[in-house]
């Protein structure tokens, strides 16, 4: 097999030298009794060194590139959020002004913080109740011509829900202005594997790339990897600002499992085409349900392009999300990855059982059978594309604040960001003068029973004003 760290690896851990070194478990699997610690050590002569690569590791690396067909990939052992964080403190410095969407993840406050970057927000259209598609060409030109000054560029794609944004043409866009694209695709590390996948963010144009192969791949959780193509950015610099955010103990369990997985599903492709077969068909049936809405391309005109491998299913406004997810949980023993009032996700892989795929389909089949019409939700839109923040989240972190009631923040600037979990996607941004508009989203998903972060018990951080 292809994989020379995983191979390198398991030759040094089955040569039966006695471990007088880290990790303390010594790969004694007497006492933990798992495999995997055989693959568990550290920098040694022969295991390279993750924070300054030169041979096996190196090498793994290099044959990832080729995967996504990018200039360098590295391997992130604290998930694609550390992805995250090192390409927005390695690319942009205090005040420099980033293009951030409305639904990008939790990891990029935690950058802007850390960095000093001056976050403008874009909105992405909405899809369906409060289902976020993407960034369109027309908003993003808009925010390129009120703020010229903008460095750099963050896309989510795909979202959560698998909807692919035109990663070339926001690409040229950013690129005409003088500015980096950077694309959390951490939902999409499968996509160079079939092409029955979108085409992977750094091979349209993409600067950065960040891909959790934890999240959609069989590798253990946290494993990812950054990609970067491009000449726009100050390669040391980044490479820096990844090393400062990675663990100087990195695991080697999770680098070397991404290594042979990326040679096993390329020298095996029967696992995708197979995988790929079966998504067909599960899709053509939940496609024919009438009481829920598959989310696809087809199914709105906004959408550029769909990842197969996610099945969202919208529930419109005789079921909810949570009611759904309920019924597959209590009767038929399958829990998905995300319910809320207006959606379930069920996250796919190419690890997934083919006869468990058949019976979620069909469970849905079933349930189907005795549920009302679908009627659609309208969308939740905001009042505006484009929101920037008085404060910069960095200043907010550093800033005195208390909390009020969140009913009584309108017009406040947020002391906090305020999340659904999962996917820790903000509401509300810290630095933001708070909306009436977010007040009610905020209010509406917690009375839905969502998983809200921030304003405890119903009260907001706000800037402490003079």
């Amino acid at each position: 097999m292809d994989a020379p760290l995983y191979n390198q690896i398991r030759s040094m851990t089955q040569r039966g030298t006695y471990p007088m070194h880290m990790p303390g478990h010594k790969r004694n699997t007497d006492l933990v009794c798992d495999s995997l610690l055989e693959l568990d050590i550290t920098e040694l002569d022969g295991s390279d060194n993750m924070h300054s690569p030169h041979g096996v590791i190196l090498e793994a690396e290099e044959l990832m590139a080729q995967l996504y067909g990018c200039d360098r990939s590295l391997f992130l052992v604290n998930g694609g959020s550390g992805g995250i964080l090192a390409s927005i403190l390695g690319t942009l410095r205090e005040g420099e002004r980033i293009a951030v969407p409305s639904n990008a993840h939790k990891s990029v406050l935690n950058a802007l913080v850390l960095s000093g970057a001056a976050p403008l927000y874009i909105y992405p259209d909405m899809l369906s109740g409060y289902v976020s598609g993407g960034i369109t060409t027309a908003v993003l030109e808009k925010a390129f011509e009120a703020y010229p000054d903008i460095k750099a560029v963050l896309a989510v794609s795909p979202t959560y829900e698998g909807v692919v944004s035109d990663i070339a043409a926001l690409a040229g866009i950013a690129h005409k202005n003088n500015a980096l694209l950077i694309v959390d695709e951490t939902h999409g590390a499968h996509f160079p594997f079939c092409s029955s996948f979108p085409q992977p963010a750094v091979r349209c144009g993409a600067d950065i790339s960040v891909n959790s192969w934890h999240k959609t791949l069989p590798c253990p959780g946290q494993s990812a990897v950054l990609n970067i193509n491009t000449a726009r950015a100050d390669l040391d610099r980044l490479f820096e600002a990844y090393s400062m955010v990675q663990t100087t103990s990195p695991s080697y369990i999770m680098m070397a499992l991404m290594d042979k997985t990326r040679a096993f599903l390329k020298e095996n492709d029967k696992y995708f085409y197979d995988y790929v077969t079966i998504l067909t068909d599960i899709r053509n049936t939940l496609r024919r349900l009438k009481g829920v809405k598959l989310l696809e391309k087809s199914a709105f005109a906004d959408i550029f392009d769909y990842d197969i491998s996610k099945i969202t299913l919208l529930t419109g406004k005789k079921l909810s999300g949570q009611a759904l997810a309920q019924i597959l949980l209590k009767e038929y023993n399958i829990q998905t990855e995300l319910s809320d009032a207006d959606r379930i996700i069920a996250m796919t892989s190419v690890a997934d059982r083919h006869d468990k795929l058949a019976y979620f389909a069909s469970a849905l089949e079933k349930i189907d059978a005795e549920l009302e019409p679908y009627i659609p939700r309208e969308a939740f839109c905001m009042p505006f594309e484009i929101s920037v923040p008085v404060m910069t989240p960095r200043d907010v972190f550093y800033s005195h604040t208390v909390y009020v009631p969140l009913h009584d923040a309108q017009g406040r600037i947020a002391g906090e960001s305020v999340s659904v979990f999962p996917p820790d996607i903000p509401l509300i941004f810290p630095g933001e003068r708070i909306s009436a508009e977010q007040i009610l989203l905020t209010e509406q998903y917690r009375s839905e029973g969502a998983c809200i972060t921030g304003a405890p018990g119903g009260r907001i951080k706000i800037e402490e004003e003079a």
